[in-house]
């Protein structure tokens, strides 16, 4: 019986090739569409779920519209420093505020090289201040959170780049010369800890973390600015509209002490963009 209806089936098939072909490439585009969509989802609901405390760390973020390409409001990714002493100052919630590098898109790597052997390009490398791994909590093979970036002049690795330039990810101590631009006769580092590679994908995501020094301190000219990423960890469940709404205040308090400081009138400032 099954022979039969499977032979009715195949013929009915055979003499509709073009509405078979049609119904069937329909049914495998929707199949695929679905899957392809379930396992976006899944990856980006899957970000920054390697640990529990992450869902307590938020960026600090500038809202501008100028040199925007479509005259539009955006957020900015990268901020002036100085955002993280106001958060650290003036938010009481905030356990940890960090400064690290931005990600740029033409950046492709770093030149690393450790004794007499070849260079290595490494790309995600970021500078960063001593309170990295306060905010993110990565699990240390070597090393520890207090004291990996306790130093200027210190790195830390990712366990796969610790393989790839030592060998081993036993490597507290060993130094490496980090070269930035081409003419750079490099830095001088030494290897502070060894951390294991998130299962899941990362926001901040890197190769490697070094504390040269240079996101340590705000520059001291009022006009200066130095620009990078600021993200704070907060401690316990956060109501986010009312922490964004103090931090408004905070940071227009400080703009408005900045220009005074510059003799500059706040408000023609924003007026005219």
């Amino acid at each position: 019986m099954f022979k039969l209806n499977l032979k009715i089936a195949w013929r009915n098939l055979w003499k509709n090739k073009v509405y078979a072909a049609i119904n069937i490439g329909g049914l495998a585009l929707g199949l695929t569409a679905f899957v392809l969509m379930l396992l976006y989802i899944n990856h980006e609901e899957s970000f920054d779920s390697w640990s529990p405390d992450l869902k307590n760390v938020y960026q600090i973020r500038e809202k501008h519209d100028f040199f925007t390409p479509d005259n539009k409001e955006h957020w900015q990714d990268a901020v002036d420093s100085r955002m993280a002493a106001l958060v650290k100052e003036n938010i009481p919630q905030a356990i940890a505020v960090t400064r690290v590098d931005q990600e740029w898109d033409w950046n492709a790597g770093y030149s690393v090289k450790v004794g007499h052997a070849e260079p290595v390009m490494i790309q995600k490398v970021k500078d960063a201040d001593s309170s990295f791994f306060s905010v993110f909590d990565h699990q240390f093979i070597q090393g520890n959170t207090e004291t990996a970036l306790k130093s200027p002049k210190s790195i830390v690795l990712k366990e796969g780049i610790a393989l790839k330039l030592f060998g081993t990810t036993k490597v507290l101590g060993k130094t490496l010369k980090l070269v930035i631009w081409r003419n750079d006769p490099g830095q001088q580092l030494t290897v502070t800890g060894v951390v294991k590679e998130p299962q899941t994908p990362q926001t901040v995501g890197f190769n490697a973390i070094v504390r040269t020094g240079e996101k340590d301190k705000d520059p001291d000219n009022i006009t200066a600015k130095h620009y990078c990423q600021v993200y704070a960890k907060m401690y316990g469940d956060l109501d986010s509209v009312s922490f964004n709404k103090t931090l408004q205040q905070v940071y227009v308090k400080a703009k408005k002490a900045s220009f005074a400081k510059q003799k500059i009138n706040y408000n023609d400032y924003y007026k005219d963009g």
